[in-house]
């Protein structure tokens, strides 16, 4: 049986990523879509079938084939950032 080790969720909530262990300590991934009528998440790109040697392997072999993936994990974890701490640097020299 498999344990999901780690989710990402699209922003817009319509998809996710999960990184799964198997019983054999290999890893792969699946993404997901939501579909409203069933009210289920479906597997969509058939990406479990990979045979993975670690988590951060998964993760990264995930990130480079689910596109929205790699844009939002960025984008949360780089981009929105500097810009965060330039927009606050320019609020303090303003006051100063």
């Amino acid at each position: 049986m498999n344990v999901v080790r780690k989710t990402f969720t699209k922003l817009d909530g319509s998809r996710k990523a999960e990184i799964f262990e198997r019983a054999d300590g290999t890893f792969g991934f699946e993404e997901l879509a939501y579909a409203d009528d069933e009210a289920a998440w479906l597997p969509f790109g058939k990406y479990s079938v990979a045979i993975i040697d670690s988590l951060d392997h998964a993760i990264s072999e995930a990130m480079s084939r689910i596109a929205w993936l790699s844009v939002e994990t960025y984008n949360k974890s780089g981009r929105e950032r500097r810009e965060s701490r330039f927009s606050t640097s320019l609020v303090r020299r303003r006051v100063l």
